[in-house]
């Protein structure tokens, strides 16, 4: 949040020198979407930078190919384009990773307290984050010290990463009932929800199925078994990021495996440390038998590239597919720019189209489902536009005699029309109408 806070001062900064406002009343979330997913897209990219950095410590190759995996998978590709807390929360990740190795190179506490301080932050992004605070602990573990030094440096981890969390969430303690208000609902939605029909590890392996590919995900398997050989017989200087790699991707994954809530974007803080040791596997791969297949010369070159091609293919493609389509003029913004020339200002306006967050200029409110409320309930409340979604309401739209198909029908029925676009090659997205509520005025 105070990341966020700055980008959105110095944007009100520029604006108020560029003519556009000159009091905080007069600027909207509206005005900060563009400075706040640029945030988390340089987050994003510096996250592929510290992932090499990571990696290089089992060898060039291994870093080279973390980074690039990690800057075609198609995830992180696209929640950086989000003003989202997965992001952050997975730089933070890295660096608590990074910082850990080099404490580990330095054998001295302020070194572990600046990787707890790094997990902490972690945390203060977004609570999953603290299990972050197993990273520098395991490479402490994998640290040559006194009991003494030990202990002091284990006492450093934790109360860096404890002040780190507070001078980055104050509210914590500043708002206590709140937080703890906050911090049990979230624990009981994602603790005692509705278990899914399918096991959670399940449907996470096959998130990282649809996105790595089956080569990459399986080389990913085995290098977290080559992690746990390496930690305890590999090279010195190596086995504190194997151990630090191999004991993060377990705990938060078990930790996400136990919740009910279940998304693919939260897969994401592992990611680097999987690159990391998918990368350090097939670098000691090529080590042993690298040379054996470039003796056969153009044969060798042949399994190169189709090793590669294998490896990054799947995410590569799956990436540009993603972009593709985001590039291209999706419904919501066909139905916003409708709305923007058509649609008078101060209009009153309730919106279910997911993403479509509408101007200052109008008084509209987004809702989950429309049929939330009555027709007559709006004309109350003086809305004059709803703007309906085919993916909020469910297919409902297509006039099913089923579910939620009625409660519309009864809804729109005493309403115009003046908008409608569908869903196509060209046009991505879900059906979009907009009806005028009659009465509304």
């Amino acid at each position: 949040m105070y990341l966020q806070t700055a980008v959105a001062s110095v944007r009100f900064v520029v604006g108020s020198l560029s003519g556009e406002w000159y009091r905080l009343d007069q600027v909207t979330s509206y005005d900060f979407y563009l400075w706040g997913r640029a945030l988390t897209a340089a987050l994003g990219t510096l996250t592929v930078l510290v992932t090499w950095r990571v990696g290089r410590r089992l060898g060039p190759v291994a870093g080279l190919l973390a980074a690039a995996w990690l800057a075609v998978e198609p995830q992180h590709v696209l929640q950086s384009h989000f003003v989202l807390t997965d992001i952050p929360m997975t730089f933070f990740v890295a660096t608590t990773l990074l910082a850990s190795i080099r404490a580990r190179e330095a054998g001295v506490v302020r070194a572990f307290a600046l990787a707890g301080a790094l997990s902490g932050l972690a945390a203060a992004t977004k609570y999953t984050g603290g299990v972050a605070l197993v990273i520098p602990l395991v490479a402490l573990g994998w640290t040559p010290m006194s009991a003494a030094a030990r202990l002091l440096a284990a006492g450093a981890i934790v109360g860096s990463a404890l002040l780190a969390f507070l001078l980055a969430a104050p509210y914590t303690v500043l708002s206590l009932p709140a937080f703890l208000e906050g911090f049990g609902y979230l624990a009981h939605v994602h603790a005692s929800g509705e278990a899914p029909g399918t096991p959670a590890w399940w449907t996470y392996w096959l998130h990282l199925q649809i996105n790595l590919g089956r080569p990459l995900l399986w080389l990913s398997g085995a290098a977290m078994v080559v992690g746990v050989v390496q930690a305890f017989r590999g090279p010195a200087g190596t086995r504190v990021v194997w151990a630090s790699a191999v004991g993060f991707i377990a705990v938060f994954y078990t930790e996400l495996s136990r919740e009910t809530q279940v998304y693919g974007r939260y897969l994401l803080p592992i990611l680097p440390a999987l690159f990391v040791l998918a990368g350090g596997g097939l670098a000691l791969a090529l080590a042993r038998w690298g040379p054996a297949v470039r003796r056969v010369r153009w044969r060798g070159m042949l399994a190169g590239v189709v090793v590669a091609g294998l490896l990054f293919g799947p995410a590569a493609i799956r990436t540009g597919g993603i972009l593709v389509t985001r590039a291209k003029t999706s419904t919501n913004e066909l139905a916003f720019a409708w709305i923007l020339e058509l649609v008078p200002d101060g209009a009153s306006l309730v919106v279910e189209a997911e993403g479509m967050r509408l101007p200052p200029r109008y008084r509209a409110r987004n809702v989950l489902r429309l049929i939330e409320r009555s027709y007559e309930d709006y004309v109350q409340e003086g809305v004059e536009y709803l703007v309906a979604s085919s993916l909020a309401s469910r297919g409902a739209l297509a006039g099913g005699p089923e579910g939620d198909g009625p409660a519309y029908r009864r809804l729109f029925q005493r309403t115009q029309m003046v908008y409608a676009i569908q869903p196509s090659a060209e046009h991505p997205g879900s059906e979009i109408r907009v009806y005028r509520i009659r009465d509304g005025r």
